[in-house]
C-alpha cells in the first residue's frame, strides 16, 4: 500500500512538472513574440544579405524553421539559437543543414563539407552563413 501512493505522489509530482515546464515555455513564446512583432522574412533576409547570404538560402532557412517552430507564429531571427528555440542538436543540425541546402538549390552538400567547418553551427545564421560560404 505505500508503494502504491509513494507510486501516486510520484507520478503527480511529475504531471505537475511537465505542466510547469509547458506553462514555462509558452511564456517564453510569447514574451519573443512580443519582441519580434515587428520583424518579417524582409526584414530576416535583408539582415542576412548584408553578411553576404545569398536570398534564395535565406528564405529556405525562415521558412524551414518556420515550419519547425512550435508557434508558426514566430517570426524566425538570424540569431535564435539551434538548440534553445528549435530543440535541434548533433546529427539533427546537420539533417537541417542538409534540408535548407535542398529548399535553396544548393549543391549537394558532403561529409567533407562538414568536416571542414571550423566553428560550430549553433544559430540560424550560422546555418546560413555554412551554406553560403558552400554556394
Amino acid at each position: 500500500m505505500e508503494a502504491r501512493i509513494v507510486m501516486i505522489c510520484f507520478i503527480v509530482l511529475m504531471a505537475i512538472v511537465c505542466l510547469i515546464m509547458n506553462i514555462m515555455c509558452k511564456r517564453r513564446e510569447l514574451i519573443l513574440l512580443r519582441e519580434r512583432a515587428e520583424y518579417t522574412k524582409e526584414r530576416f533576409v535583408a539582415d542576412l544579405a548584408e553578411r553576404g547570404v545569398p536570398s534564395a538560402i535565406s528564405q529556405a532557412a525562415y521558412d524551414y524553421f518556420r515550419d519547425a517552430s512550435s508557434t508558426k507564429a514566430l517570426p524566425i531571427h538570424p540569431d535564435d539559437d539551434l538548440y534553445r528555440i528549435f530543440g535541434t542538436v548533433g546529427e539533427d543540425i546537420d539533417d537541417t543543414v542538409l534540408e535548407i541546402a535542398k529548399l535553396a538549390g544548393c549543391r549537394e552538400i558532403t561529409q567533407a563539407d562538414f568536416d571542414a567547418q571550423k566553428t560550430p553551427v549553433r544559430s540560424v545564421s550560422d546555418v546560413t552563413l555554412f551554406l553560403s560560404h558552400l554556394a
